[in-house]
């Protein structure tokens, strides 16, 4: 097999990069992707300034519009808490001998209870609230 040295399109300049006799041109980039980089450049620029971006160590940078992340869920839970509020209200006052004659309170204390057992109670008790004997631990696997 023979080299061959010679440029075959004329004025067409190389990289000085050879592997295999393969020669890397020196072409200049599409321009579509010239202006995509150009563009999420200033878009990423744009973000940085408009929202919270830049950790700090007390915080991070605001950014002009104010947004903060914690603060929509903060604004989320107070809205479900007060929504919540007047049945819960209810609840604490009521006699649990007659809570049954109320089907939506009723509903809601099924609701709340199933809620909290599921957070702090399944995961020694179980799921179903079966748990285990006392003083019987489970088999270690294997």
């Amino acid at each position: 097999m023979t080299r061959n040295d010679k440029n075959p399109s004329p004025g067409m300049e190389t990289t000085g990069h050879d592997w295999d006799g393969i020669q890397e041109w020196n072409n200049p980039l599409p321009r579509w992707w010239l202006w995509m980089l150009y563009a999420t450049i200033v878009w990423g620029v744009g973000y940085t300034i408009a929202y919270p971006a830049w950790p700090l160590v007390h915080g991070a940078t605001s950014g002009l519009l104010g947004y903060s992340t914690r603060g929509a869920v903060a604004e989320e839970i107070a809205g479900v808490e007060q929504a919540r509020s007047g049945m819960m209200e209810k609840l604490a006052n009521a006699d649990l001998t007659t809570l049954g004659q109320d089907p939506d309170l009723q509903g809601f204390a099924v609701n709340a209870g199933a809620s909290v057992f599921r957070a702090n109670c399944a995961q020694c008790h179980g799921s179903g609230a079966a748990g285990e004997p006392v003083g019987r631990l489970p088999e270690p696997p294997g």
